[in-house]
């Protein structure tokens, strides 16, 4: 019986295998995009849809090829020397619904790492955003979804929570508009203030949050920004702290009802 020959790839040097496993892994584990159904959550005023499918790593592929690829990419993945990951969320805001769809997930194992959220406004004059209680409309479903995020991990249809929570260094948001601006243009009037005005309250109530204590020792940060088409605004960086000295956003928020409670996730 003839053996089978060594694959060419693993006669390669070893440091020359570990680079293309880094560099393989520098596309920090983009998702595989597959049809997959949408599990609908009600989460007060909206309507949140997440993929009812885990996403799937396209680094996985190569723990697949062999059992000695296998062993040289996990013990590559847990060096401590490699950088963490940045998880990357796209939201699509068009009231009362909210699609979720993960471009990027962490890395294993599960370690503190960011998480980058493109936050897209479908319909910026719905008269949603005019009511009193701004802290339902516009901070609820990131602050569940940022939640279940952390619970859960990137796959929010999962019926068991993680053993052990995922924390989270940054939160980036960029706010920006579904529509090229200058297409509404043509519609609305102003669509560049009003995108700017939703800004404004959407940063002021996550700076509360931030100083709230609630999401104390889960999160570390938040950083904020506007993108208006092709300009991009400066960061505005929210560290989170605890509610030692602004009890009156602990306040504002709790009776809300938001808690960061696992057993209180909206299913």
């Amino acid at each position: 019986m003839q053996l089978a020959s060594t694959p060419a790839f693993l006669t390669l040097p070893k440091e020359l295998r570990d680079s293309i496993y880094e560099y393989a892994l520098d596309g920090n584990t983009q998702v595989h995009v597959v049809p997959t159904t949408t599990e609908r959550t009600q989460c007060t005023a909206w309507r949140l849809h997440h993929s009812t499918t885990p996403p799937v790593a396209t680094y996985l592929s190569l723990l697949r090829c062999c059992r000695e690829t296998y062993r040289e990419v996990t013990a590559l993945l847990n060096r401590a020397s490699l950088p963490a990951s940045t998880t990357v969320l796209q939201l699509h805001a068009a009231y009362p619904d909210m699609q979720t769809a993960f471009l990027r997930i962490p890395r294993p194992p599960e370690r503190l790492h960011d998480l980058h959220i493109d936050l897209k406004l479908g319909n910026m004059w719905d008269p949603v955003f005019n009511t009193p209680g701004q802290q339902e409309v516009l901070m609820r479903p990131l602050f569940e979804i940022l939640k279940r995020y952390c619970h859960y991990g990137p796959h929010m249809g999962r019926n068991q929570p993680l053993i052990t929570p995922l924390k989270l260094d940054v939160v980036q948001i960029v706010v920006s508009s579904a529509i090229t601006l200058s297409e509404l243009d043509f519609v609305f009037d102003s669509p560049r203030s009003r995108l700017a005005m939703l800004f404004g309250r959407f940063k002021n109530l996550l700076m509360k949050l931030a100083r709230s204590g609630i999401l104390f020792d889960a999160i570390h940060a938040f950083e904020v920004r506007l993108r208006a088409d092709l300009f991009d605004g400066d960061w505005h960086r929210m560290p989170v702290t605890s509610n030692m000295w602004d009890e009156q956003d602990y306040v504002f928020y709790h009776n809300a009802g938001f808690s960061w409670d696992a057993n209180a996730i909206t299913r």
